[in-house]
Parts: C-alpha cells; structure tokens; sequence
C-alpha cells in the first residue's frame, strides 16, 4: 500500500511538498521498520528530489522537517551496513539532499540560538562536522583577507 500511494505522489508547490513530505515521514516513523522498504520505495522510486526541491528553505517549518527526517532516520537505525548496499546509497541521498535544505537554510538566515540547538542535537554528527569545518575555513578566509585589507592602508 505505501508503494502505490508514493508512487503517485507529485508536488508542485511548496506546500503540497512540506505536507507531503511530513505525511511520509509519519507514516515511516509509526509503520515501516524496514528500511529496505525506504530505500526501495522512497528513495529510488520516488522523486524525493523533486519533493525536496519545492521545499522554502526560509522558513522554519522546512528545517524542522529536515529535522524530523533526521530524527527519522536515527531512531529507525537507517544507516550503511556491511552487504547492504543498495540500502546504504538510497539512505545516503536522501540524507545528501536534507544536508543540502540545512545548508541552504543556514545560509538563508541568522537561527535562533534554539533552533541552533534542535539543528545540533537531530542532525548526524557527520553532517555537523561537515559544517564546522566548512565554517572554519571561510572564517579563516575572511580573516586572511580582512588582515591582507588593512596591511593595504
């Protein structure tokens, strides 16, 4: 049954994505255990891109399902195990394309300090760690050229 219903799903707005993408979300979170079924039938056969691609990243609502989908995956242990490969590739773009709303949403605006905290605390610490490194080096940057800037005057 949730293959034929996600096989049908098509978006063409923000919100008919934010609600789309919530109602998956609560489906697996109280329905499926396996993620095989996720990564079959959510991440190769639908176009969860296109599902993301219509999300607003501006507003909150969008990083608190980013968010939840995180959360999704961590309780339902989605994640790479050895001869698991195909679920492993399906989970990780998924995974790629939450990383990409967060990003953009980080980039979008100034969070609360306790939106910064939920971020943290939901998303995979390798995602995180991704972002301080990245955060690091442009902090770096500007600084080198802040310092190149006033050695000029």
């Amino acid at each position: 049954m949730f293959r034929s219903i996600i096989m049908r799903v098509c978006v063409h707005n923000h919100q008919e994505a934010l609600h789309t993408c919530t109602l998956v979300a609560a489906y697996l979170g109280h329905n499926v255990e396996d993620r095989l079924v996720f990564s079959t039938y959510f991440c190769t056969h639908v176009p969860y891109r296109s599902l993301f691609f219509y999300l607003d990243i501006s507003e909150d609502a969008t990083i608190e399902l980013a968010l939840s989908w995180f959360r999704l995956m961590t309780k339902k242990g989605w994640t790479f195990e050895d001869g698991d490969e195909s679920c492993f590739w399906g989970i990780e773009r998924v995974k790629e394309a939450l990383a990409d709303i967060l990003r953009d949403y980080l980039r979008s605006k100034t969070p609360s300090l306790e939106m910064m905290e939920r971020i943290v605390r939901d998303t995979p610490g390798d995602i995180v760690a991704r972002y301080f490194r990245h955060s690091v080096h442009e902090a770096r940057t500007l600084r080198e050229r802040e310092d190149d800037g006033s050695e000029d005057d």
